[in-house]
């Protein structure tokens, strides 16, 4: 049975269609592929990135063994070196205070042969001893050291002055004074000249030296025992992505660096210290009693 031109189905005969609904199909399925293959390109171009991080880490995952071994001893080495740079550091930090001690106890007599954390210094200023001298005990007595803290005047001479540190450092830095003790000595050297020789002896810095130490030791045991495991473990592995967990040796670089900044701080409380003590002794020709 046909009306308008189309064959109507019948029971057990469905019509074909006719031509003008076969390419109508044909046209819609090749603009639906034309379509698919225009988006898989525009995302290509518009991603590039993406497509270069999946290259990336393809390129990791299917490292082999003697990339493995070359990136786990390039890594290993250069730990070492920063670990090395961080013993010398921390070493020539550590022996600061023998070396201003041993000359401290040639112009000082403390009455002990403990070697402490002595800070030492010299300035050659306009003046006589005596008014000098009375100079230095009144600023130290009612301004302190400004970085240190207060400070009590124990004895004043004509050409002494000892003192002590007592209460806190400034804005709480520490809860106790950084200062343990000082002394300043005044020496004539030509008329109107006078030498002053200053030594101080610090607190607080056994417990920097326990730590330091201590971090160089966890630092040397993380790069043996991590080397020791990734070679066993990880680079004879027969998986590629477990080969390429070598690279996670640079971990080991968040124990390195600690020993670094407990040297900075331990010579910072020297610098800190000698610094305001040099400013001290170069400005009493200017201070009014």
């Amino acid at each position: 049975m046909h009306v308008a031109g189309h064959a109507l189905p019948s029971h057990g005969f469905v019509a074909p269609p006719c031509p003008p609904c076969r390419m109508i199909r044909r046209q819609m399925v090749s603009s639906s592929l034309r379509g698919n293959t225009d988006t898989f390109a525009d995302r290509a171009s518009v991603d590039p990135i993406h497509t270069q991080n999946s290259r990336h880490s393809e390129a990791i995952l299917l490292m082999d063994n003697a990339t493995a071994q070359f990136t786990l001893y390039a890594v290993t080495i250069v730990g070492v070196l920063v670990w090395l740079a961080a013993l010398i550091c921390f070493n020539k930090a550590s022996q600061i205070h023998l070396r201003l001690a041993e000359t401290a106890d040639t112009r000082f007599d403390f009455g002990e042969t403990v070697k402490r954390e002595r800070v030492f210094g010299t300035a050659e200023v306009d003046g006589i001893p005596s008014e000098l001298s009375a100079r230095a005990a009144n600023l130290l007595a009612r301004h302190g050291l400004r970085e240190v803290g207060a400070v009590k005047i124990t004895r004043q001479t004509d050409d002494h002055v000892a003192f002590e540190g007592c209460g806190p450092s400034p804005a709480g830095r520490q809860s106790k004074s950084l200062l343990d003790r000082g002394q300043l000595q005044f020496t004539r050297e030509a008329p109107g000249r006078t030498r002053i020789d200053y030594a101080v002896d610090l607190t607080g810095g056994r417990g920097l030296l326990i730590i330091g130490s201590a971090l160089l030791g966890v630092g040397a045991l993380a790069l043996v025992a991590g080397f020791v495991l990734m070679s066993v473990l990880v680079v004879p592995n027969a998986q590629p992505g477990v080969r390429a967990q070598a690279v996670q040796m640079l971990q080991v670089s968040h124990l390195l660096w600690p020993p670094f900044l407990v040297a900075f701080l331990y010579r910072r409380r020297y610098t800190v210290v000698q610094a305001q003590l040099d400013a001290l002794v170069n400005n009493l020709p200017f201070c009014e009693v």
